[in-house]
């Protein structure tokens, strides 16, 4: 799990149930934490535990650690990512180019899928 702070570890906590309570509270099981997804892959690679991961996170792993893998069952949980400015701002011309790059950069099977849904 992310270390407090992360945004990714309150919605994994919202996603298990757990509401932020110690692994004391919950049956005694161990919870790692670290402030890198990178670390958290590798002790899922070498202790063999488990974690929730970004989609965006697992894109460019090689074959063979893709099988430790496993997509959530529908309905997937997802985040929204939101570009939100004041009303009078002026240069909505940038914020719009702004939008477009963040667009530009998401994998085109993810942005194609948000579409079909």
């Amino acid at each position: 799990m992310l270390n407090e702070g992360h945004c990714f570890r309150s919605q994994v906590l919202n996603i298990c149930n757990r509401g932020g309570r110690a692994a004391s509270e919950q049956g005694g099981h161990l919870d790692y934490k670290s402030g890198s997804l990178e670390t958290l892959k590798r002790i899922v690679e070498t202790q063999h535990g488990l974690t929730l991961l970004p989609e965006l996170s697992v894109l460019e792993l090689p074959e063979e650690k893709l099988k430790m893998v496993h997509q959530f069952e529908e309905p997937q949980p997802l985040r929204e990512v939101s570009l939100v400015v004041h009303r009078s701002f002026l240069k909505k011309k940038l914020i719009e180019a702004l939008k477009q790059e963040i667009i530009a950069s998401i994998p085109e099977n993810i942005r194609s899928r948000k579409r079909s849904r």
